[in-house]
């Protein structure tokens, strides 16, 4: 089965549910469709905060939702943008 790619609409952002910090961003498909992904955080130090490239394995979400907030399976999605390279247009 051929992988739906998404593209980020916006720039990943710190967001958190409690004390549980993690990265979003939103993103469409070709059609149009409109899903939020999430990247879970994998080295959580402060003083790394400045450089966020190592935060999150970034070509790997950890949680892809669809416009109506259901859960998809993130091993069925691709990115075609790097979430985190400065000279990425989105």
């Amino acid at each position: 089965m051929a992988k739906t790619t998404l593209k980020l609409t916006q720039r990943p952002y710190i967001d958190s549910i409690g004390s549980d910090p993690y990265y979003t961003a939103l993103a469409i498909d070709i059609q149009g469709n409109d899903y939020t992904v999430i990247w879970d955080i994998i080295i959580d130090d402060p003083d790394s905060w400045d450089d966020n490239s190592n935060m999150c394995d970034w070509d790997s979400p950890s949680e892809i939702f669809d416009k109506n907030g259901k859960e998809l399976d993130v091993i069925n999605y691709q990115l075609d943008n790097d979430p985190i390279n400065k000279e990425t247009k989105i």
